[in-house]
């Protein structure tokens, strides 16, 4: 038997990809993860998984038991898959490691959005119209007249304190939001204020070895987010050779090694966003085409090219289940095209079936619990309590300015876990209302309310609520009822609109259950 490789981080997209390009060549996968991900763990090529400690919570915990694992399996290769293992892998680097991919020095580089935005820029390249702040003096002196804005931490990951932080791209509807959101972002690292660009999105693949382009290829977005994010469905494009030309000149002077993307908007003009040196989640679209840019971890014949249109199994039944007419349409469209083999999955592969299974199993459990929500309460009591938090977990009550507002900053506080908190009417951008700003000798800062919609994207996430309010609607959009809990055993109601002494006993209780809670 081959040397195992180890694989850190999973995905249901690149992680996935990649399980099954070595394990359909004899090569023994290991995973190492911190968050359950069904689809990549349930293919039939993962030998062995490892669950450690969240980075979240202690990156040094984490380390260490990574280095264990790494002492008893001895890998031959190991592959960091996302920029929280990418970031968290720095500490990796020594003799005995086979870390592939990371050319640490350009990784670190290329992974600040605006060095990276700078060198797509000095190539004599179109890029949005951009602005680096720092601090509270360089958002004073900046000067907009634009309707949107789109607030871009120059890192999608950062240790601060032993805990690593991610980061998101955020958007603002006004200068007081986007200052607010500015003025929290800045205390993790210095932001991108970027003007919102519209168009069709793009990726230039490239593997590179030594400053030289061994492989190229060009991913179009066919169906995109209105609000950014992954694409559900894309297909390969002919390679444009100014844009090869272009993309060997920024190889060339970096001297990189490694797979990597950069990504475009094609509207009225092309503009360059930003650059992602690892394993991108549409890769399949690319293997399929031929273009195998896996081929940088073990060498392999490539294939002939050829056009691919590329789907993602879980997005595109969402989007079915949702019974919008066109989207139903196009769906079961889709559905003969990929019988008669005009189409592929990312998920799907015959000889590999559990992680289409998987996507089954997690989309169908999502629609019944939809539909339970709809007609059937479980009862408060049924739920299970919050007793150990997590980072990722979401704190929920009905405007986000009052009761989840103030348990996380209170939590952050008290126990050092950076959770979140959104509300299930509320509106983007709102503080925390002014009688509660300060309770005691405790003063909230930077709380910018957040619709929990936008939580929806990972359906391992735990949601911890307040009153029954809360969890009719999660039931409702799809929540499984084991992914709610209890904030306290009874229910703590919303304090809106009640009098201040109601109000300060709802405050006191929710000091009570946090002090009583343990990590």
């Amino acid at each position: 038997m081959s040397e195992p490789v180890l694989i850190l981080g999973i995905n249901d997209r690149a992680a996935l990809a990649l399980v099954r390009y070595l394990g359909r060549r004899g090569i023994p996968v290991h995973i190492i993860h911190y968050r359950n991900e069904r689809i990549t763990l349930s293919s039939k090529y993962v030998t062995k998984s490892y669950k450690v400690s969240s980075p979240a919570l202690s990156v040094s915990k984490c380390l260490n038991e990574v280095y264990r694992i790494i002492e008893s399996v001895s890998p031959y290769k190991i592959i960091p898959i996302n920029d929280v293992w990418c970031t968290l892998s720095s500490f990796l680097k020594k003799p005995h490691i086979n870390l592939v991919q990371l050319d640490l020095e350009n990784y670190f580089l290329l992974s600040n959005k605006w060095k990276s935005l700078k060198y797509l820029e000095n190539l004599g390249l179109e890029v949005p119209d951009s602005h680096y702040i720092e601090s509270e003096s360089d958002l004073k002196s900046l000067r907009l007249n634009l309707s949107k804005y789109i607030i871009k931490p120059i890192y999608s990951a950062r240790i601060i304190n032993d805990r690593i932080i991610q980061t998101k791209v955020r958007s603002a509807n006004s200068k007081q939001q986007l200052d607010s959101i500015v003025r929290e972002c800045i205390k993790i690292c210095p932001v991108i204020i970027q003007k919102r660009v519209s168009g069709k999105g793009f990726g230039i693949n490239i593997l590179a070895r030594s400053g030289q382009i061994d492989m190229f290829g060009i991913t179009e977005r066919l169906i995109e987010p209105k609000t950014g994010g992954a694409s559900s469905y894309r297909t390969n494009r002919n390679s444009f050779q100014d844009l090869r030309i272009i993309t060997q000149k920024l190889v060339e002077n970096l001297q990189v090694s490694g797979i990597f993307m950069i990504e475009l908007k094609v509207g009225e003009s092309a503009y360059y966003m930003e650059i992602n040196f690892r394993p991108w989640g549409s890769i399949n679209t690319q293997l399929n085409s031929g273009n195998n840019f896996f081929s940088f971890y073990y060498p392999d014949v490539f294939n002939k090219q050829k056009k691919v249109f590329q789907a993602n199994l879980r997005m595109e039944l969402e989007r079915i289940l949702r019974f919008d007419r066109l989207d139903f349409k196009r769906g079961l469209i889709r559905v003969v095209r990929i019988i008669l083999g005009k189409e592929k999955y990312d998920e799907v592969a015959f000889d590999d079936y559990m992680p289409a299974f998987s996507v089954f199993k997690v989309v169908l459990n999502k629609t019944l619990s939809k539909i339970a929500g709809r007609f059937m309460w479980l009862g408060w009591s049924d739920l299970q309590i919050l007793e150990i938090p997590e980072e990722d977990m979401i704190f929920v009550c009905n405007g986000n300015i009052n009761r989840s507002a103030f348990a996380v900053n209170y939590l952050r506080h008290r126990l050092g876990i950076d959770v979140k908190s959104a509300g299930i009417i509320a509106l983007e951008g709102r503080a925390i209302g002014k009688e509660y700003k300060r309770f005691g000798n405790y003063l909230v800062e930077n709380h910018l309310s957040s619709h929990v919609d936008k939580y929806f994207d990972d359906y391992a996430r735990k949601y911890v609520v307040f009153d029954e309010r809360q969890v009719m609607y999660l039931l409702r959009k799809g929540v499984e009822s084991k992914r709610i809990l209890r904030f306290s055993h009874n229910e703590i109601k919303d304090p809106y609109g009640l009098s201040k002494e109601e109000g300060d006993r709802i405050f006191e209780s929710i000091i009570t259950v946090i002090d009583e809670l343990r990590v």
